[in-house]
């Protein structure tokens, strides 16, 4: 039986890692926002409102 190879080397684990990077963002696009502040602030209001009529309907 043939032993396993050795461990890379840091330096090879570095460039293995630079490299993998730097192909996975190369195409990357920035991201648009379309979303307001205050529509993205009353999503939790509107989800924790949903909620608790939810529960409250169950407990009857």
């Amino acid at each position: 039986m043939t032993p396993p190879p050795p461990p890379p080397s840091a330096s090879v684990l570095i460039t293995s890692i630079r490299n993998y990077t730097g192909t996975w963002t190369s195409g990357a696009n920035p991201s648009t926002w379309t979303t307001t502040a205050e529509e993205f602030l009353a999503k939790p209001h509107l989800i924790h409102t949903d909620t608790k009529k939810l529960v409250a309907n169950n407990s009857k």
